[in-house]
C-alpha cells in the first residue's frame, strides 16, 4: 500500500510540474512581447505578479530579440522538482 501512495503523489507531482510549466512558457512569452513593445519592466511585473505569483525573471537582449527567462519554486508535491523554468524570445521593436 505504501508504494502505492508513493507512486499516486509522484503522478500528481508530474501533473503538477507539467502544469506549472506550461504557465510558465506562457508567462515568459507574454513578458518578452511586452519588452519587445518597448514597455518597461514595472509592466511586465505587473503582469507576472497577476499570471504567475512568486515568479522571478531578467531579460536579455541580442541581434534584435528580447528575451525573458521566468522561474518559479514549485509548490507542495511539486517542490520535490526545485525550481520550474522557462525562456522565450519576442522581436524587440521598441
Amino acid at each position: 500500500m505504501p508504494a502505492v501512495l508513493l507512486v499516486l503523489v509522484a503522478a500528481l507531482a508530474g501533473v503538477g510540474v507539467s502544469a506549472l510549466q506550461v504557465r510558465a512558457q506562457d508567462a515568459a512569452a507574454d513578458a518578452a512581447r511586452i519588452l519587445g513593445r518597448g514597455e518597461g519592466g514595472g509592466s511586465v511585473a505587473a503582469h507576472l505578479g497577476a499570471q504567475l505569483p512568486g515568479a522571478s525573471w531578467a531579460s536579455s537582449e541580442h541581434d534584435g530579440m528580447v528575451c525573458v527567462r521566468v522561474s518559479i519554486a514549485g509548490a507542495g508535491p511539486a517542490a520535490m522538482f526545485g525550481r520550474i523554468g522557462a525562456t522565450s524570445c519576442a522581436l524587440d521593436d521598441g
